[in-house]
C-alpha cells in the first residue's frame, strides 16, 4: 500500500485599498482599506487500504479578524475548494467575506475513493466551523457553526476519452449558518 502526507503553512501581511466604482449617475468612487494579515496550517495524509484510497486532512485559519473591519487574508484565496455545499463559493463570501478561502475556517475532512470495471466511486465527510464568531449582516445575530457535510461523486466512463459524472451532496448546517 501506498501512503502519502503532506502539510502547508502559509501567512501574509500588509493592507489592500479597494474601492467601488463609480456610477453613470457620478456617484463618487468611495474607498477602504483591506486587512490581508493571517496565516493557514493545513495537513493530511493518502493511504491505501485494500481496494480502497483513504485520505485524511485538517486545516487551520484564523485570519485574524476584526469586528467592523474589512478583513480578507489572501493565502489561500478563491480556490480552496472542500466538499460540495458548504464551502461553496456564495455562502463562505456572505459568511466569511472571502471566496472558497482558508480565512477564518477550521476543518476536518475524511474520503476515500475505489474504481472498478468502468466505474470510479468518490466518498467524503467534512466537518467546518468559523474560528472566529461572525455576526450576520442579514440578521445581526452571531453565527457560530457551519455544520457537517456528506459529499462525492460517481463516475461512470462510456469511453476512454468520455465519461459521466454524477455529483452529490448533503449538508447538516447549524441553524446559525442557515440564518
Amino acid at each position: 500500500a501506498t501512503f502519502d502526507f503532506f502539510s502547508e503553512l502559509g501567512w501574509s501581511t500588509g493592507s489592500r485599498d479597494e474601492g467601488i466604482d463609480t456610477n453613470n449617475d457620478g456617484i463618487e468612487e468611495s474607498t477602504f482599506s483591506r486587512d490581508l494579515s493571517g496565516f493557514y496550517l493545513t495537513g493530511g495524509a493518502t493511504f491505501g487500504a485494500g481496494n480502497w484510497s483513504v485520505g485524511v486532512e485538517a486545516g487551520y485559519a484564523p485570519g485574524e479578524l476584526k469586528a467592523e473591519e474589512n478583513t480578507g487574508f489572501v493565502g489561500f484565496n478563491e480556490d480552496y475548494g472542500i466538499g460540495e455545499i458548504l464551502h461553496d463559493e456564495g455562502l463562505i463570501k456572505d459568511t466569511n467575506g472571502v471566496n472558497t478561502s482558508l480565512s477564518n475556517l477550521v476543518f476536518a475532512q475524511v474520503t476515500g475513493s475505489t474504481s472498478f470495471n468502468k466505474w470510479d466511486f468518490f466518498i467524503g465527510g467534512v466537518y467546518f466551523a468559523p474560528v472566529e464568531t461572525i455576526r450576520s449582516s442579514y440578521t445581526g445575530k452571531d453565527a457560530d457553526a457551519y455544520g457537517f457535510e456528506i459529499y462525492g461523486n460517481l463516475i461512470y466512463h462510456l469511453t476512454d476519452y468520455l465519461s459521466y459524472t454524477a455529483f452529490y451532496g448533503i449538508a447538516f448546517p447549524d441553524s446559525s449558518f442557515i440564518e
